[in-house]
């Protein structure tokens, strides 16, 4: 069953233009590859507390790094078959949600963490403000971006003036 449904995942979350897998499946992508994408949960966990929102999880790995620290962790990304492959690999809480109209109730969550998210979504106004909802006033959101040229164009134009609250922008690597 996971062969069928890594096969699907692959096919249905590859990037077009690039060649390259969307989704990380451990065991699947390069040791470098994995190392990068677990060293940003693992330095997520310093800066969470309470229930956690993983906000765009994928196959939901981070989320079985996020749940050592985190009293709870909800996995919301818009693709059922990484949430399949989350719920019966990593035994995560998975719900099926666009990270721009998140559906959970107002000041839901202690801490969010959303990895290589903003890459993705069409409205970043819209998704920050998403985030702003569900996330309790007094706590922390981290959201971490691979900077490329092409989101240095975003943090320049578009980030820096939306900035909101308690949301922290960490750059993880480099171009």
């Amino acid at each position: 069953m996971l062969s069928k449904l890594r096969s699907k995942i692959n096919l249905n979350h590859t990037d077009q233009k690039t060649g390259v897998y969307e989704v990380i499946l451990l065991g699947y992508c390069s040791n470098e590859v994995a190392s990068t994408h677990i060293s940003r949960y693992i330095l997520a966990t310093k800066l969470i507390n309470g229930i956690v929102l993983d906000c765009a999880s994928g196959s939901c790995y981070g989320s079985s790094i996020l749940r050592r620290k985190a009293s709870f962790v909800v996995s919301a990304d818009i693709g059922n078959d990484v949430l399949m492959w989350g719920k019966i690999v990593y035994k995560a809480d998975c719900v099926r949600a666009d990270a721009e109209h998140l559906p959970f109730r107002k000041q839901s969550f202690d801490s969010i963490v959303s990895i290589e998210t903003i890459e993705h979504v069409k409205k970043f106004k819209t998704f920050s403000m998403a985030l702003n909802i569900v996330l309790k006033k007094t706590e922390i959101s981290l959201l971490a971006l691979q900077i490329n040229y092409i989101t240095l164009h975003f943090l320049q134009n578009l980030i820096i003036p939306i900035i909101q609250r308690n949301i922290i922008w960490v750059s993880l690597s480099c171009f």
